[in-house]
């Protein structure tokens, strides 16, 4: 209400301007400017409106209940109308006095309930973005370990001397050599603090922290499982482990899918079954998009419905691959991933300063080593590089 005042007196400071400037113009050139004339016409209509509106908000405000807000308030009605005059005279007059007749009003949410009357619906437990539902431990190899370090005996050389032989002759000689290898178990963790009362007041901090601690660690093992240095504490991954890809021969003109066909190609020719193919879904994507000259796209049948494979092997996306990377192999067969402890979560009280601010510990973690049995097994690489000639 008091900015239509203000804009009442704006207008009637304009008004006086202009009235001003009218009776120059008639002592000047014996009449006023057309133009002024209608600006007053108009600043004349303009203050009419503006004063309707301030004398329908002066009634509504001066009604029981009608706050400085201009709002109706049930409550403050019934006390508005029990402080007035009128009420007093009835009652010292012993009238019977209809309280609810003055305090008349349409009962919506927004006159009748104060703050949360009604109350939301809450739906239970956080919301957040989901983390990736697949992860590389379900296409490989898993088991146990009771030690801090795996240790198993490799090939590293066999020279196979075996041959037809005359009657009498000199029988060929074959040769091998067998190492040792260790991989140590690594640690995978992460800790949070939260206070005592944050976990006891709401009861959804807990199952939201121990449903997404765990699934950050592994996301963790999965980039580990694919990408570790061997550098400890990291884990020896297929990207140091695998066999390069060999694109000898990879026909001319060749595409992703062609690189991926003959990593297949190459797998087979080391005496390997591939299952499994690992893409980012962008390299997916651009492969379900390829075009021939004409805008046609050139999808292969093998990619269309169900689970897609290329000559029999799945592809699967995955977005711990780094984008125009891909991996192919015997990833059952060709390596393993032991636990010497499972992933847990635990709540600890009595860590730093804990016991004196009330805060709790919270720690995610998994021992685990990851073991490439067979590099020739896979084949890794980019894009990029397999099909530069």
């Amino acid at each position: 209400m008091e900015d239509i005042k203000k804009e009442i007196q704006s207008v009637a400071d304009q008004i006086d301007v202009k009235m001003e400037q009218l009776n120059k113009s008639v002592q000047m050139y014996g009449e006023g400017s057309e133009e002024l004339k209608a600006e007053l016409k108009h600043l004349g209509e303009k203050n009419t409106k503006l004063q309707e509106r301030l004398e329908k908000l002066e009634t509504a405000y001066s009604r029981p209940g009608v706050g400085s807000d201009g709002k109706f308030n049930f409550r403050k009605a019934l006390a508005d109308v029990i402080k007035s005059e009128d009420f007093r005279t009835a009652q010292n007059n012993r009238r019977p006095y209809d309280i609810f007749d003055k305090i008349k009003a349409d009962m919506t949410r927004g006159t009748a309930y104060d703050s949360e009357v009604l109350e939301s619906f809450y739906k239970p437990g956080v919301q957040f973005d989901p983390d990736r539902p697949n992860h590389i431990r379900q296409i490989v190899s898993t088991g146990m370990i009771d030690s801090y370090n795996l240790r198993f005996r490799k090939e590293d050389a066999y020279t196979d001397g075996s041959d037809m032989v005359a009657e009498g002759a000199l029988k060929p000689q074959s040769d091998f050599n067998i190492g040792l290898v260790n991989r140590p178990v690594e640690k995978i963790a992460a800790h949070m603090r939260v206070s005592d009362e944050m976990l006891s007041d709401a009861n959804f901090v807990s199952s939201y922290i121990a449903a997404r601690m765990p699934a950050k660690i592994l996301l963790k093992e999965d980039q580990q499982i694919l990408y570790g240095s061997g550098v400890s504490p990291q884990l020896y991954g297929l990207s140091v482990e695998a066999a390069a890809f060999n694109k000898a021969n990879l026909p001319t003109g060749a595409t992703k899918y062609d690189v991926l066909r003959w990593a297949i190609k190459n797998i087979n020719e080391n005496i390997y079954s591939a299952d499994t193919i690992l893409l980012h879904p962008e390299d997916y994507a651009l492969l379900e998009m390829t075009k021939n000259s004409s805008g046609n796209y050139i999808l292969p049948t093998m990619l269309s419905g169900g689970v897609p494979t290329i000559s029999g092997v799945r592809i699967l996306q995955n977005t711990a691959v780094t984008k125009d990377d891909f991996f192919v192999g015997a990833f059952n067969l060709g390596s393993q991933l032991f636990e010497r402890e499972g992933l847990s979560i635990r709540f600890f009280d009595q860590d730093q300063d804990n016991a004196v601010k009330n805060m709790i510990t919270i720690v995610a973690e998994e021992r685990v080593v990851y073991a490439v049995y067979a590099p020739n097994a896979f084949q890794y690489d980019n894009f990029t590089n397999a099909l530069t000639p």
